[in-house]
């Protein structure tokens, strides 16, 4: 049998949160299914450190770093963060900053 972890997941899936509990793995958050998921997460483990940012903002502060930000690093070491979309970062952005999901 696994030894319980000192790390913690965030998850979404029905059947992901039953294995985790078989394996005596701790679920500190389940978060709503509503496409701010992973927002929703940042912003609970932020709020444990007494930074309070609903996932709306977070939403919002990331866009906004990605919009002033094209490189994700250093100039020598850094990369274009758009080379892992599929669409113009333009379109991405003003979608991520509107959608959930």
């Amino acid at each position: 049998m696994p030894q319980k972890s000192q790390h913690y997941s965030v998850l979404g899936e029905t059947t992901e949160l039953k294995r985790r509990y078989e394996f005596g793995l701790p679920v500190v958050m389940d978060p709503i299914g509503n496409g701010n998921c992973q927002f929703a997460a940042v912003s609970y483990h932020l709020r444990q450190y007494g930074i309070h940012r609903s996932e709306e903002t977070l939403r919002q502060d990331v866009v906004t770093f990605l919009r002033q930000t094209p490189v994700l690093g250093n100039r020598i070491c850094g990369a274009n963060w758009w080379n892992s979309i599929l669409d113009q970062p333009r379109n991405y952005l003003s979608r991520m900053s509107t959608e959930y999901g």
